[in-house]
């Protein structure tokens, strides 16, 4: 970073990248997620010691402009996380989903409440014709 911010002023690409990652970590859990993820690789062992470690980054940096490549990247991120569909089927998929039983279960939960209306609709329409 301090090369780039030197010498190559206009070609700021680590400079860019830590800029990134100061948007995505906040928190140890926020590491936690992108170690899991394959996106880090976390050599300190300790996911506050990344966080920490990032957020210093961040504010030795000088103000430049990002690449326009990037800030591309962050508004589409940002549109994509306002969708409320998204949200939706992350936690279906999160909450419902993740297993095969799961699976199975919430199949099972929704034929049986399915069968259940219709038994309930037959009879509201065999109490009418009597």
């Amino acid at each position: 970073m301090a090369l780039e911010q030197c010498h190559y002023q206009f070609d700021h690409y680590v400079t860019d990248y830590i800029r990134i990652l100061d948007f995505l970590i906040d928190t140890d859990k926020d590491v936690d997620l992108l170690v899991r993820k394959g996106i880090l690789v976390n050599t300190l062992g300790n996911s506050n010691a990344v966080t920490t470690l990032v957020n210093k980054l961040r504010q030795q940096l000088l103000l430049l402009e990002m690449n326009s490549n990037y800030c591309c990247l962050c508004e589409n991120l940002n549109t994509f996380y306002k969708v409320p569909c998204h949200s939706w089927k992350a936690t279906l998929r999160r909450d419902y989903f993740s297993t095969p039983w799961r699976i199975a279960f919430t199949v099972a939960a929704i034929i049986l409440l399915v069968l259940t209306f219709i038994q309930a609709i037959c009879s509201i329409i065999s109490l009418q014709q009597i």
